[in-house]
């Protein structure tokens, strides 16, 4: 599990909320708020991820303050707020026992031929919204 620096800026202008990562160059996403920026920064980050295979390090936020070559003009906005956003790679499937009421089996096996794969895309949309159960 890695925690990479986000920030994220507010561009009145067009309204939407832009975010870069200033340990993963060419990472950027936005949002129409905060809330939507932040989900879409988490799909970024995992985007980045599956494309150059080998994430960096990631540094704190006082080594950016230190050597991130744009973190002057990016201080000087009055419209940022700074925050992580945590990636945690892929790793190797593993077999799990779950008990769960039939009839919900029976609902997921109407509409999907792999549960497993159902039941993993449910769980990673209601983490990635953040909602409790």
């Amino acid at each position: 599990m890695r925690n990479y620096i986000a920030l994220f800026e507010l561009d009145k202008e067009n309204k939407t909320v832009g975010v870069v990562f200033p340990d993963l160059p060419g990472c950027f996403s936005s949002g129409k708020d905060f809330d939507e920026a932040y989900l879409n920064a988490h799909e970024a980050v995992s985007l980045y991820a599956q494309e150059i295979k080998n994430m960096p390090e990631p540094r704190s936020l006082e080594q950016i303050k230190d050597t991130w070559d744009d973190w002057k003009e990016w201080s000087q906005n009055k419209n940022i707020i700074v925050s992580s956003i945590t990636y945690i790679p892929a790793s190797k499937h593993k077999k799990y026992t779950i008990y769960i009421d039939s009839s919900i089996m029976d609902r997921i096996d109407r509409i999907s031929k792999n549960r497993s794969s159902f039941l993993t895309d449910a769980a990673l949309a209601l983490l990635e919204n953040k909602i409790t159960c």
